[in-house]
């Protein structure tokens, strides 16, 4: 097979606490959590194949102590996606997503970018009013 490689989309990779499941018995503990978005393409050449997609959210106990944050945040929260990555990988077969229809560079870049093309994060002036939905305010049109 010719040489592969593989990009990964990050859609969404967002951390934080959830201070609402404190543990009273352990008031330096307190929940984190991880919420990722990742779209996977194996690629030969100039081709991108959709091979898998990560949507999950990890939660795990963090020590809120000023030196066991960034412990408690790797082994909690990122040791298992990566271990979550690697599971996905392993058991992905190159030849059935190769498969698939390829696309382009571009057609992927586009893909993910047309996300922000809204009204709203574009208009150089936003409208006054009231947004009565979430379309009206991603047309920023109230």
């Amino acid at each position: 097979m010719a040489d592969t490689s593989c990009f990964l989309f990050i859609k969404q990779f967002h951390g934080d606490q959830r201070d609402t499941l404190r543990n009273p018995d352990a008031p330096d503990k307190n929940y984190g959590q991880l919420k990722i978005e990742i779209d996977c393409y194996y690629a030969i050449q100039n081709s991108l194949y959709p091979a898998f997609k990560i949507d999950t959210t990890i939660i795990g106990v963090i020590v809120a102590r000023k030196r066991k944050v960034d412990e408690s945040i790797s082994t909690e929260l990122l040791q298992p996606f990566f271990e979550a990555l690697y599971s996905k990988f392993s058991k992905t077969d190159p030849q059935k997503v190769f498969k698939r229809n390829a696309l382009t560079i571009d057609e992927v870049y586009n893909k993910y970018n047309s996300r922000f093309d809204l009204p709203i994060l574009n208009d150089q002036i936003y409208r006054k009013g009231v947004y009565l939905t979430f379309n009206e305010f991603k047309n920023n049109q109230p």
